[in-house]
């Protein structure tokens, strides 16, 4: 996994047996309790909305329920290696933790831009401002920013700053 080609949010991929991807845009994930239909790539709309129009366009299949989000990096870290998610582009990406340890620093938020439910945010230090997929409330003064071999990363959103540590992707 390429940490940085993913989208947040991710969408954890639960106990699946297979992804069949058909060449028509289809994207079906088996389980235990049957075939569910996750992706239709032939629809042309972002993965969300692509999402939204599943059951209008497949009234009489099961539809894939999407219900662990990722949001931030921290929520990521926290899940083995090895594990399934889907992005907020409809790429499905097996996460790997790397071995190596990258410094997550405090940074002030300078400034919010808000565009319906996403917040663009800038923080001090930092050159690239970083997209959020909910609005930001007034008491979060602080970004924690990892800072890896691909660039920064939004790590998490705090109220207070903090100690700069070490963590793996």
């Amino acid at each position: 996994m390429d940490i940085s080609q993913v989208t947040f949010p991710l969408y954890k991929l639960r106990s699946y047996i297979d992804i069949e991807k058909n060449p028509l845009g289809v994207v079906k994930i088996r389980t235990i309790k049957g075939e569910f239909i996750l992706d239709d790539t032939s629809i042309n709309e972002p993965f969300h909305i692509r999402r939204a129009h599943l059951r209008q366009h497949y009234p009489r299949e099961q539809i894939y329920k999407l219900k662990e989000k990722i949001i931030y990096l921290r929520q990521l870290v926290k899940y083995k290696s090895g594990s399934t998610f889907i992005d907020y582009n409809g790429n499905i990406i097996k996460y790997t933790k790397s071995s190596a340890l990258f410094e997550v620093k405090s940074h002030r938020i300078d400034r919010v831009k808000y565009h319906g439910k996403w917040s663009i945010i800038e923080v001090t230090n930092v050159d690239t401002p970083f997209i959020v997929g909910h609005t930001i409330t007034p008491e979060i003064n602080y970004a924690s920013i990892m800072h890896s071999k691909w660039g920064p990363f939004l790590y998490d959103l705090t109220k207070l700053p903090h100690e700069p540590y070490k963590r793996k992707i």
